[in-house]
């Protein structure tokens, strides 16, 4: 379950016992109903921005940013994918790339997640290629046993 969606059920859930307790209060329980309930939303808010600084994040860039085609009728730019906090779940992942159809994949030989020191803080990758004008479907998709992650973005050569 996403993050997002278990912070919105634990949310609801206090403020429904928030409500609880001021229906049993009546109106004596009004001020104290409206501090619990800011209560509750900060905490909400301080534990989701622990939980997602912590949480793997992965990004596409593209170099050019606005890549302008040559005499050669095509642009040849610099891809780079990175994840973030990758934790043992994505560490050392197979990257599949697929760029406007055409897919190429790579798998790393790397060391037990238990015996690094220290651990990594990203994973990367990077793919130079020639691309003619148009647009481009650039997706990357990473792979490390049931957990996966895909991420896509459009180019356009001019």
């Amino acid at each position: 379950m996403e993050v997002a969606a278990v912070l919105a059920i634990g949310l609801a859930g206090w403020i429904f016992l928030i409500l609880g307790v001021e229906a049993l209060l009546g109106s004596r329980g009004g001020t104290l109903v409206r501090f619990l309930v800011s209560l509750a939303a900060v905490g909400l808010v301080i534990f989701a921005a622990t939980v997602l600084a912590g949480a793997p994040k992965a990004e596409l860039r593209v170099s050019p940013r606005m890549p302008l085609s040559g005499a050669s009728g095509g642009a040849a730019v610099t891809l780079f994918f990175e994840i973030k906090n990758p934790g043992p779940e994505l560490y050392c992942p197979r990257i599949e790339w697929e760029i406007s159809g055409a897919r190429s994949m790579h798998e790393s030989d790397c060391q037990p997640w238990e015996e690094l020191d220290p651990k990594p803080e990203s994973v990367f990758d990077t793919k130079r290629v020639l691309l003619g004008q148009g647009q481009h479907l650039i997706k990357v998709r990473v792979t490390q046993g049931k957990a996966s992650k895909v991420v896509s973005q459009v180019v356009e050569v001019r």
